[in-house]
């Protein structure tokens, strides 16, 4: 099975933002406005995230601290000093009017 790597070149021009350096997708069981995906549905939005940052220059990172499984991960967990319990989904309904 192989991945193909997304055309996200429209992305490009309609980025604006020059103080953002870091995107960090966190996951959540739940947010403040709706109910949170599942593991499996995250990761395939952290790889497409990835991508995203790639083009866009932009560091990344992913935050599973709210996933039972990171009780069981050994890793260099990064403190985001993160409210968990205000986090809201973003929700884009912008992009699909772009492709």
């Amino acid at each position: 099975m192989s991945l193909d790597k997304p055309n996200l070149d429209y992305i490009k021009p309609i980025y604006r933002n020059t103080r953002l350096k870091k995107i960090v997708n966190v996951y959540q069981k739940n947010y403040i406005n709706i109910k949170g995906p599942g593991f499996g549905d995250f990761l395939r939005g952290s790889i497409y995230l990835t991508y995203v940052c790639i083009v866009l220059g932009l560091d990344f990172d992913i935050d599973i601290q709210n996933h039972p499984m990171s009780m069981y991960l050994n890793d260099n967990i990064s403190s985001y000093n993160i409210c968990y319990s205000n986090i809201e989904a973003f929700i884009d309904y912008f992009t699909p009017f772009l492709i």
